[in-house]
This record gives C-alpha cells, sequence and structure tokens, in this order.
C-alpha cells in the first residue's frame, strides 16, 4: 500500500519490499499525493520510476480517500487484479 509521494530515496525500500512479498503481489495506491504526486509532483525529489516496472492493481483517490473504497474492492473478491482498476 503505497501512501505518499514516492521519492528518490524511497524507491529502493519499496522495490526491497516487493522482492521480499511472495506471490501473489498487489500494489495499492492511496491518495492523491501516492496517484500523482499531489503537492510535490514538481519537485527533483518526486520519482515514478518504481511504478514503471510494478502496476498498481487498485488506485484509490481522495485526499484524504474514503476507508469504504478500499473495503468494497476487498469484499468485491479483487475483480481488478487483471487491470488496474481506480474506485
Amino acid at each position: 500500500v503505497i501512501t505518499c509521494p514516492i521519492t528518490r530515496h524511497m524507491n529502493p525500500a519499496l522495490k526491497d519490499a516487493c522482492l521480499s512479498v511472495s506471490a501473489p503481489k498487489i500494489v495499492i495506491s492511496v491518495g492523491a499525493c501516492a496517484i500523482s504526486g499531489g503537492l510535490f509532483a514538481d519537485t527533483a525529489q518526486f520519482d515514478r520510476s518504481f511504478l514503471g516496472s510494478h502496476p498498481v492493481d487498485l488506485y484509490v483517490p481522495g485526499c484524504p480517500p474514503h476507508p469504504l473504497y478500499m473495503r468494497c474492492w476487498i469484499f468485491s473478491g479483487h475483480k481488478g487484479m487483471d487491470d488496474s482498476v481506480t474506485i
């Protein structure tokens, strides 16, 4: 679950975390900052290269996102596992 903007220094930690988790892996991007960078999108530290090699399974929009979005997706049987989904 990614809940903040991805920075240059966070990329290696996210890659290590993904390598440490066994399959099936689900990447969930929660909130405006995690999805688009929010206020930090134009900064030099902002880096989305992690998302290029690890596709996001679920986008939960909002600032802050409503917790029911994720709950509905979980109880729907993960219908978005094959393609990315925005609730």
